[in-house]
């Protein structure tokens, strides 16, 4: 496999969860929050579809991107870690999700991981493209 593979995993990962706040935002809220949290206005449901179009918005954009390999890294930590920690804390210590955030923390996790074997696989396809470039020399 090639790291562009990895990329679009993630990029459709963005696609598919931002695509469903965005059409379904009540599921999402009713999935997501404890019940003395949820909220039957009108502001809570755009809020919520604001951010999943931001998250569709990036994967169609991560989709068309090429990423090197620091892109890679970065966007494996920066875009899991922070992520992944506001969930567990809203989730353990301050208890305003409920299990269903899980979701986000698995595809979260997912991320990081696809990011980080992107990484590895970039920088060896780098290294051969640069080792043929050099045979060419010769």
């Amino acid at each position: 496999m090639r790291a562009r593979h990895f990329q679009n995993t993630v990029a459709l990962i963005f696609l598919c969860l931002g695509s469903a706040c965005l059409i379904f935002p009540e599921v999402v809220q009713a999935f997501i929050f404890h019940n003395e949290y949820r909220g039957d206005g009108l502001s809570i449901h755009l809020l919520i579809r604001f951010y999943g179009a931001k998250s569709a918005l990036l994967g169609a954009v991560l989709s068309a991107a090429r990423f090197s390999p620091a892109g890679f890294i970065i966007f494996a930590v920066g875009g899991s870690i922070p992520f992944v920690a506001m969930d567990l804390y809203f989730l353990v210590i301050r208890p305003v999700f409920s299990a269903g955030i899980a979701i986000d923390i698995t595809a979260r996790l997912a991320i990081l991981i696809l990011g980080t074997v992107g990484w590895q696989l970039k920088l060896k396809e780098e290294q051969s493209i640069r080792s043929a470039k050099w045979q060419d020399l010769y």
